[in-house]
C-alpha cells in the first residue's frame, strides 16, 4: 500500500470533494402498528419536502393479522413529487402523487391522504395519512428521499381532513405480459388473451365463459312494424333461399367464415327475421279466417238449398 505525503492526501480528499461533492439524503426505516379496527385511519408523520421537483418514496411492508398466511400479506409504494415553483395540480396542490398496491391482503393499506401545510406551490410540509386495515401490528416501511427532504415519524389515531386523496392504481409504460398468456398493447391499448398480437381491443385466442353478456346495438330493427315498411313477398323470400342459399339480410356460412359472427349486428338481422315471419303469421291468420267465413257461409246456403 502507498503512502503518500500529508498534504498530498490533504490535497487529494480536497479535489475529491470538489468533484463529488456530499449531498444528505433522506432514509429511514420505522415500524407502525394499526389499530384493531379494520378501516381506521392513521397519522404517519410530517414529510418536509422543498418545491422545485423534489421526489420522496414510501414503501411500506406488511399487512392484517400475525399468522404466517400469504393472504394476511401485502406491500404498497407511494410516490411523491413536488411543483416546479409555479404549477399546480388540477386541484391546485403543489405536488403530485400515486400509490401501487402488491401482494394478497387488500385491507392492508386502502387509502392515503396527504395534507400540505400550505395552498399550491407554497407547501413545504405534508402530513401522512393511511386508511389500515385491523391487526397491521409490526408492519415496517422505509422512506427515501433527495436533499432537503426531511421526514418526522409520529404515529397517532388521526382521521385526516380535507386534502390530497392519493389514488391507487397500476401503471406501466411499456407492452405488458403477464404469463405468456395476457398481453396488454401500451400504443394501441389492446389486450390479447391466449395472443400477443391482438388486432382489436380485446381478442381471445380460446374458449369464453360468462353468465351474461351484454352487447351494445344501434339500429335494432323495430322498423318492421312502421307502416311504411315493405314486408317481402314469400315468393321473392322463396327465390332468394334456392339462389343464395340462405336468408336475405343474412351473412352466408361463407361470410361468416372469412369474417367472422358480430353478435350484435346478427342478433338484429335474426330478430328483424322473427318480427318479419310475426307479420307473415298475422296475415297467414286474417287469411285463414277469412277463409273459414267464406266456408261458413257457403255451409249455411248449401243448408238453405237443402230444405227448398
Amino acid at each position: 500500500m502507498k503512502c503518500y505525503p500529508f498534504f498530498l492526501r490533504l490535497v487529494m480528499l480536497y479535489l475529491l470533494l470538489r468533484v463529488s461533492p456530499l449531498h444528505a439524503q433522506l432514509h429511514a426505516i420505522h415500524s407502525f402498528n394499526g389499530p384493531n379496527a379494520a378501516g381506521t385511519w392513521l397519522k404517519l408523520g410530517t414529510l418536509g419536502l422543498p418545491q422545485h421537483g423534489q421526489t420522496v418514496s414510501f414503501k411500506f411492508y406488511g399487512g392484517s393479522g400475525y399468522n404466517a398466511l400469504n393472504s394476511q400479506n401485502a406491500c404498497v409504494e407511494l410516490f411523491i413529487r413536488t411543483s416546479n415553483g409555479g404549477s399546480t395540480d388540477p386541484g391546485g396542490f403543489g405536488f403530485s402523487a400515486f400509490a401501487t398496491r402488491y401482494g394478497y391482503m387488500q385491507n392492508f393499506i386502502t387509502a392515503i391522504t396527504i395534507l400540505p401545510n400550505a395552498a399550491g406551490v407554497s407547501a413545504t410540509a405534508f402530513d401522512i395519512y393511511l386508511a389500515v386495515g385491523a391487526y397491521t401490528g409490526n408492519s415496517i416501511y422505509e422512506v427515501t428521499g433527495g436533499p432537503g427532504a426531511t421526514w418526522s415519524h409520529a404515529i397517532s389515531l388521526t382521521t385526516p381532513g380535507a386534502g390530497y386523496n392519493v389514488p391507487l392504481e397500476f401503471r406501466t409504460l411499456n407492452d405488458s405480459y403477464l404469463a405468456n398468456s395476457l398481453f396488454v398493447s401500451m400504443s394501441s391499448g389492446n389486450v390479447g388473451i391466449g395472443t400477443i398480437t391482438p388486432a382489436t381491443k380485446l381478442a381471445v385466442n380460446g374458449d369464453i365463459s360468462s353468465k351474461k353478456v351484454k352487447v351494445t346495438q344501434t339500429g335494432w330493427p323495430d322498423f318492421v312494424f312502421e307502416p311504411g315498411y315493405t314486408l317481402p313477398s314469400l315468393p321473392f323470400v322463396e327465390d332468394y333461399i334456392k339462389t343464395h342459399k340462405h336468408l336475405p339480410d343474412v351473412p352466408s356460412a361463407k361470410e361468416i367464415m372469412e369474417e367472422g359472427l358480430d353478435l350484435g349486428q346478427t342478433q338484429a338481422k335474426l330478430l328483424q327475421k322473427i318480427e318479419e315471419l310475426t307479420l307473415y303469421l298475422i296475415a297467414q291468420d286474417k287469411q285463414l279466417k277469412a277463409q273459414q267465413h267464406i266456408l261458413e257461409e257457403q255451409a249455411k246456403q248449401l243448408k238453405q238449398l237443402q230444405k227448398q
